[in-house]
């Protein structure tokens, strides 16, 4: 795992701490974020700005106990944008799918 990468057990589920310089995310189930905060708070400083939407660039849509997207939209237009390839099209290639 990556170093910036933190996991342990509490209450019988995984907690996931992932941290960047001074921002961290926290993926875990309701009960365990909010021991997580209460723990770290009692410690340190703490802004809880809730769940994320956009993390290092990339934008994140979770819909609770269904599914999570992560998407690099935003980024891909602006490449596109810079080398000036934004109204370019898809074209379908004769590649047999799968």
């Amino acid at each position: 795992m990556d170093n910036g990468v933190y996991w342990r057990v509490a209450n019988g589920s995984p907690i996931f701490l992932a941290v960047y310089v001074d921002d961290l995310v926290i993926a875990a189930i309701a009960e365990n974020t909010k021991l997580v905060v209460s723990e770290l708070a009692h410690k340190f400083k703490l802004q809880d700005l809730g769940s994320v939407d956009l993390l290092l660039g990339m934008e994140i849509t979770y819909i609770p106990g269904q599914a999570m997207w992560i998407s690099q939209r935003g980024y891909i237009e602006k490449i596109l944008k810079r080398f000036q390839m934004d109204q370019c099209r898809a074209v379908a290639t004769p590649q047999a799918l799968g």
